[in-house]
């Protein structure tokens, strides 16, 4: 077992608090300590809608805004959203929600649709209370100030937790997956952003594909395209849909009318580009806790790192400050080949790199010259 730097035998400065073996005890200050979420005995008895909802909030709050914004870029953006008391904070086990709502919408606008379009007969009766409190009181703030209050997001919670198929929305750590499920498909309605077949079987709607596959011994480090057709091809599954133009809700087979410079097969020789998509955003995880990278320019070294609960303010009851920092030290290794990821030692990764290549958990991708489609 390794031995931790700076620790002790249960001494500090001086006085002794416990006994154990040398180097085994690390005191650490109470404003960077948490409960663990594995032991309910240790939770704080109040109520965390209560608490969020306090006169003690009054200095977190942020504000509300209706006018439409698109996400600030590049330079613009960081003078807005880089710092502490930026980003989204955190409050009773939301940094999954918090990391999720930051990835998703300050830097990218691929699901704008989803706050601008109209409510139908057929939507929930609380749909218009979740599009207006997302676009104006989360969304919007993001995007202007760099920051949104806990109080804010523990609305959207509370709405979460009153649809029939959740429960424990206000206060039980959840993952990523059951919040977008939740939130696209049964608020919003949201239509399915991928569309598979397996063999003999229906058509399957989903907004993220979780990759399984068997472990290939030979292959060292994979990337994320050659787990995903791995994955594919284990399961025998299929994309059964083709992207659609939002004024085009169907594809009509029609006869094709070919060139006569086609006709002789010699402008098949060339080739189609192949559509590259753009990672935006990656969720991590680590010991039950979220954080997020976030892309926000074109730069290779355009990376932001979010923690909703960076630091806190007080103890127990106390508050989280979010933070968002910037992460250019990504690029080096973003750039590195397969070979090259393969030798190289964890510990040596240099900042927050490391989270990234070590623990992440979702990718999310766009396309830069689709991203008005789907």
């Amino acid at each position: 077992e390794d031995e931790c730097p700076g620790c002790t035998d249960g001494t500090f400065k001086g006085t002794r608090y416990f006994t154990c073996p040398p180097k085994k005890a690390l005191f650490v200050k109470l404003k960077c300590c948490r409960p663990d979420s594995r032991f309910p005995s240790l939770h704080h008895s109040s109520n965390p809608i209560e608490r969020c909802n306090s006169i003690a909030f009054g200095g977190y709050l942020s504000e509300v805004v209706h006018e439409n914004t698109p996400p600030r870029t590049e330079n613009d953006g960081l003078d807005v959203m880089v710092g502490k008391k930026k980003g989204i904070q955190g409050h009773y086990n939301s940094c999954y929600l918090d990391s999720t709502l930051f990835c998703l919408f300050s830097f990218s606008s691929v699901l704008d649709t989803v706050l601008l379009r109209p409510r139908l007969k057929t939507d929930v009766e609380y749909y218009r209370e979740t599009q207006e409190l997302l676009r104006t009181e989360i969304v919007n703030p993001l995007r202007i100030h760099g920051y949104v209050c806990a109080t804010k997001v523990m609305k959207l919670r509370r709405i979460l937790e009153n649809v029939e198929a959740a429960s424990g929305f206000t206060s039980e750590e959840k993952d990523p997956e059951e919040f977008l499920n939740i939130l696209f498909h049964h608020i919003l309605r949201v239509d399915p952003l991928l569309k598979l077949r397996s063999a003999g079987q229906k058509v399957q709607d989903c907004y993220f594909y979780q990759i399984f596959m068997d472990k290939k011994d030979k292959v060292g480090v994979p990337t994320i395209q050659q787990l995903l057709e791995w994955s594919f091809i284990n399961s025998d599954l299929k994309f059964a849909e083709v992207h659609l133009h939002p004024k085009r809700k169907s594809h009509q087979h029609s006869n094709l009318c070919v060139p006569k410079e086609l006709q002789d097969g010699m402008g098949w020789q060339s080739s189609f580009p192949c559509q590259r998509m753009e990672l935006f955003a990656v969720l991590c995880i680590e010991t039950s806790h979220y954080v997020a990278f976030v892309k926000y320019g074109s730069a290779d070294s355009a990376w932001l790192f979010f923690d909703s609960m960076a630091d806190r303010d007080g103890g127990q009851n106390g508050f989280n400050i979010p933070q968002v920092s910037l992460c250019p030290e990504v690029e080096a290794y973003l750039k590195m080949s397969p070979e090259e990821l393969h030798t190289l030692d964890s510990k040596s990764i240099q900042g927050q790199a490391r989270r990234l290549l070590c623990d992440a958990y979702m990718c999310m991708y766009q396309s830069p010259t689709m991203s008005l489609y789907k």
